[in-house]
């Protein structure tokens, strides 16, 4: 008899101290999944960073006092079909997509959200002026981005709501506004005629499958020529150029990535639609 009770005594001390169903111990989770963005590119020295805009996220997260960690897969190069397949990075699953999904099945009651930017890999490519190759690199990108949403969503199991938040893009190719008359309008078609429309494209693609949209193409301002600000060391530009030269490496080193402050940008954009 005194043996139960020490038991029962004992088994009741480890529930107060380690309450195993109040799930008050473990922090929820981020996981980030996507290309060079998601790994928060910075140079070919840096290719995987801690500025990125998942880690600037996790940061604003935790500042409304939300207990969180990241967990961030992404990789450089990533296009939606190697996402699925593998053969860019090395993941113990074979895959990106694999690697998540295991990672899913483990740990889908602790996400508190998942982001993902997929597909311009797919696209650049086809830049600037190859329409066969866009619409193929297109048809790809809306085959294969919901059977990676589908199959992420599965993995959760079907009582967990996932919340998955994807992005828009803003345009690199706006630094030719900087070469002169030719290149402003090169860069004026390449937002109206491509980027543009192709955000439209993405935007509706990611409702029909309940994903969120955060819309980087505003944040960058991306179609407003009208506005003008002044860039240093250049003069008066459209707002838009602006921002694509202090956001990205793009005027500086014809480098498409973000600066640190570029991720900033991207991860307020995120944090807006992120619940």
């Amino acid at each position: 008899m005194r043996l139960r009770l020490a038991v029962a005594f004992l088994a009741a001390a480890a529930l107060v101290a380690f309450p195993a169903s109040s799930g008050g111990a473990s922090p929820k989770i981020y996981l980030s999944l996507g290309d060079s963005l998601a790994a928060g590119y910075l140079s070919p020295e840096q290719p995987y960073s801690d500025q990125g805009y998942a880690d600037q996220l996790l940061a604003l997260e935790k500042q409304t006092g939300r207990s969180l960690a990241l967990k961030k897969l992404g990789c450089p190069g990533e296009t939606t079909t190697t996402m699925m397949q593998g053969g860019k990075c090395t993941y113990a699953k074979g895959s990106q997509l694999k690697q998540a999904v295991a990672y899913l099945k483990k740990y889908g009651k602790r996400i508190a959200f998942v982001t993902i930017d997929i597909g311009a890999n797919d696209m650049l490519p086809c830049l600037p002026t190859d329409i066969s190759c866009t619409s193929k690199a297109l048809n790809t990108i809306e085959t294969n981005f919901p059977k990676i949403i589908r199959q992420l969503r599965a993995a959760a199991g079907p009582t967990i709501k996932l919340q998955i938040v994807s992005m828009t893009y803003y345009a690199p190719g706006l630094a030719l506004w900087l070469t002169g008359a030719a290149g402003q309008a090169q860069a004026t078609g390449y937002v109206k005629q491509f980027i543009a429309p192709l955000n439209e494209i993405l935007k509706s693609m990611y409702r029909g499958v309940k994903v969120k949209t955060a819309d980087v193409a505003a944040a960058f301002s991306l179609t407003d020529f009208t506005t003008m600000t002044t860039l240093p060391g250049i003069g008066t530009v459209p707002i838009n150029v602006a921002k694509t030269c202090s956001l990205t490496s793009m005027c500086t080193r014809q480098d498409i990535h973000p600066t640190v402050a570029g991720y900033a940008v991207i991860a307020q954009a995120f944090a807006q639609v992120v619940k």
